[in-house]
């Protein structure tokens, strides 16, 4: 049967003692070079490119797509090295010595200590647009500019990844309302996206080892919409774990090849050996095996300290004074229209129920000068107020003194926030004004605590459902901002 080779490899062959005579550098020449190492990354690049074209010419409306995956890289700008490998500089596409978190548990552990910064990077080939469109020089500075590293939470890939890494879903935003949004990290890649492109959907690799970016023209065309019904989804779902499956050998399968190839440098080199006891050889022959690099290792202190020095990334540039002006409008009108509720409550109460709580500040803050956060969205502000003040009026039948008096008053006002913040991360509501009106209860006074469960719906619920009917009726009125993004 024929052996089939390695295709940038060539196969172990034995060594036999007559090759031995003469020069001893002829023992040495099939040593692995740079370039046979590099063939097995350009294998990777063609069949990741492979991958997104056939993605891009299947899903209608989408025009490019991006690939990035999760690196490990340390303080000194370089990846661990692999056997056979010498100590590589970080290349912003993917370094030939990079280990991504996609790789086998083994090979994480390995490297992890030695690893410090977990970075998101395109990968080899991870970029495809379509050959229509590629003469445009919009889409050629977004495939040339805006290939470099990204760290979640802290760029425009980073936020997606975080975004998106909850479910196999694919989370449609406008690359517009992304750029204007305050509280989206700006990069490179988000001016460049934003100029080529008018929407970017992301769904997250499995394991977490990376973020699928795919991206649709500013005019959509009537086809876009067949990439929110379940065949195109679940395309999509089985194409992430095929990129992943791709990306999941690429580690292992170099460390394999060069343990290969040190294995049969062993070989030879003892037959070298045993070859100089016999005198077969009128001189020494080197040392065949590279010593491996020795790795710094930064303690996780320094890491920590570093972390603290700021990710790099761009700060957001101030609103214009036509944004400014309907934040104005939306803030002063919601909270003229609070007051006067609040004067008719008091009034008929004889001033047990009011309407104006302070975490309203905070509320009109995310409804009108960020409207397209998430946190602000109506399924939050509504769900994320219930959740937290059912929690504070429960906590408080346990620490007052009127009540059980279980729980210390002190001990209380921190464990309310907490536990209210908490399960709104876990329940998918977060909102930062819950947060703090769960503490306005649980820490005011008696005007507060008397209230019971009535403080829920009245101020809290009564108050919320007024701020986002006015967030959608004066938001929607400007032609650059769009409330709710969903219900």
């Amino acid at each position: 049967m024929p052996s089939h080779a390695s295709p940038y490899h060539e196969p172990h062959r034995s060594v036999d003692v007559d090759d031995l005579e003469g020069d001893s550098s002829e023992v040495f020449k099939e040593r692995p070079n740079q370039e046979q190492i590099n063939h097995a990354d350009s294998v990777q690049a063609c069949r990741m490119e492979e991958e997104l074209r056939d993605m891009v010419e299947t899903l209608p409306g989408v025009v490019a797509a991006e690939v990035l995956l999760f690196h490990w890289c340390n303080d000194v700008d370089t990846v661990p090295s692999t056997p056979g490998h010498t100590e590589t500089p970080l290349l912003r596409r993917g370094g030939t010595a990079s280990l991504m978190r996609a790789g086998t548990a083994s090979l994480v552990d390995r490297f992890r200590s030695s690893a410090d910064v977990q970075i998101l990077a395109r990968a080899d080939g991870g970029c495809y647009v379509r050959h229509n469109l590629r003469e445009d020089a919009k889409m050629n500075d977004f495939m040339q500019h805006s290939d470099g590293e990204a760290k979640p939470g802290a760029s425009f890939a980073g936020s997606l990844w975080s975004e998106a890494s909850g479910d196999s879903r694919t989370h449609w935003r406008s690359l517009r309302d992304m750029v204007e949004d305050p509280e989206m990290p700006h990069d490179e890649r988000t001016t460049y996206a934003a100029t080529a492109f008018g929407a970017v959907g992301a769904v997250a690799l499995p394991r977490k080892a990376g973020v699928l970016l795919l991206y649709t023209p500013h005019s959509s065309d009537s086809e876009s919409k067949l990439l929110h019904t379940s065949q195109v989804v679940k395309f999509v779902q089985v194409a992430t774990w095929s990129l992943w499956a791709q990306t999941a050998m690429q580690e292992p399968r170099r460390v394999i090849e060069a343990m290969r190839h040190e294995h049969r440098m062993e070989m030879e080199d003892s037959a070298v050996t045993e070859a100089l006891e016999q005198g077969k050889l009128g001189q020494e022959p080197g040392n065949s095996l590279q010593a491996v690099p020795k790795q710094t290792h930064c303690t996780g202190f320094f890491h920590y300290l570093g972390k603290c020095k700021g990710a790099g990334a761009t700060v957001p540039p101030r609103s214009n004074w036509e944004a400014t002006a309907w934040t104005f409008s939306g803030v002063f009108l919601t909270l003229l229209a609070l007051s006067g509720l609040n004067v008719f409550v008091t009034d008929v109460s004889d001033g047990e129920h009011f309407i104006i709580l302070g975490s309203f500040g905070a509320l009109l803050t995310l409804l009108f000068g960020a409207p397209g956060s998430p946190l602000c969205q109506p399924r939050n502000t509504i769900f994320g107020c219930i959740w937290s003040a059912g929690v504070a009026v429960a906590i408080r039948y346990l620490s007052g003194d009127d009540h059980l008096a279980v729980l210390p008053q002190w001990f209380a006002e921190a464990f309310v926030p907490a536990i209210a913040i908490a399960g709104m991360l876990k329940l998918g509501v977060l909102h930062p004004p819950a947060g703090a009106a769960s503490l306005i209860f649980i820490a005011g006074g008696q005007k507060n605590t008397n209230l019971g469960f009535l403080y829920l719906l009245v101020p809290l619920l009564a108050g919320n459902m007024v701020s986002v009917v006015m967030a959608i009726l004066v938001n929607n009125l400007c032609d650059k901002r769009h409330y709710p993004l969903f219900w």
